[in-house]
This record gives C-alpha cells, structure tokens and sequence, in this order.
C-alpha cells in the first residue's frame, strides 16, 4: 500500500492525497509481476499521506478473503497495527476506527510488514528489502500518485493559494525585520 500528498505535498491547503494498493502475486513467489492495483482519491477533508495509507489498508481488507500481507512504508500504519487501543484515540482515530472494524470482519489472519520507504536497486542488493517489495512499493507510490491527482484542486483554486503562499513569504519577511 503507498500515500502519496500529491504535487502539493508540503502545502496543507492544497494538498490532496491519493491511496493505492497493489497485488504482486504470492508472497513466497517474489514475483516482481503487478497483478492487480487498486487506487483513488483519499475521501473527506483531512488530506495527510498518513490518512491515505491507513485508507489502503482499509481497502485493502475490505477488497480481500483469506490471508493477507500487507506490505507498507509507512511507520505509522506498521506501528499502528500492534497498538490497537493506542489508534482510537489519536489524529486518525475516525481511520483507524474504519480500519479496526475492517479487520474483525475480514475472513482470514492480517499481517502488515514495515518496509522502507524510498528504496532502490542498492537496498535490494545489501538484503534490506526484496525485489518484490521494491517493485511493489514503487508500483504502488505511482498509482497512489494518480490517486491524488483525482483528487487535485482545480487550477483556479490553486493560483489563489499561490497568491497566498506569496502574501504568506512577504508576510515573514515583515514580521522578521
């Protein structure tokens, strides 16, 4: 599963995130093949990467039967999934809620398996992560990406937070002298 904040990534007020989940076929085969994505606008008005990745997995086991490894890169989903009673009451607590119910629901056991985030060919090589797991993250970071650009602010709303973003840096340069 992946999040992506999308173009506006560092930018709370136009950010818009996007989810993605894709299948790489059985775990034990390390095939490197995409065999199946899903992916789409994160819903509501609270956009983080966080709330998108939480989002996947709930699609996820909704989506699925029978056993399931969900591979992410994201410290919170993987640190959430072993601190069931510390998730409630946090920023995601509405998400992780949704993702709770979810998976009592789901037929079969879930696993979720922290890997890292932004790797390449090297980390494969030195063992840190599989060439199935790399391949299936960055599958999963570029359909999270179109994720977000359906859910991207139209370009007329965009060009008036670029204009605040300007009044925002004249603003600080005021305050600082």
């Amino acid at each position: 599963t992946d999040g992506s904040g999308g173009e506006h990534t560092t930018d709370a007020r136009i950010r818009r995130c996007g989810w993605a989940a894709v299948h790489m076929g059985p775990q034990e085969s390390q095939s490197d093949e995409l065999q199946a994505a899903l992916y789409g606008p994160l819903p509501g008005a609270k956009h983080t990467v966080p709330r998108a990745e939480i989002y996947a997995a709930v699609r996820v086991l909704r989506r699925t039967r029978g056993p399931v490894v969900i591979h992410t890169d994201c410290k919170q989903l993987a640190d959430g999934f072993h601190k069931r009673d510390g998730t409630l009451k946090g920023p995601n607590g509405d998400l992780w809620t949704e993702f709770w119910s979810a998976y009592d629901e789901h037929e079969g056991p879930v696993h979720i398996i922290k890997v890292k985030a932004h790797a390449e060919a090297e980390h494969v090589e030195k063992g840190e992560i599989t060439l199935q797991q790399l391949r299936g993250n960055h599958f999963a970071d570029a359909f999270a990406g179109l994720g977000a650009r359906l859910a991207a602010l139209a370009t007329p709303a965009v060009g008036n937070v670029e204009n605040v973003q300007t009044v925002d840096r004249h603003t600080w340069l005021v305050q600082k002298r």
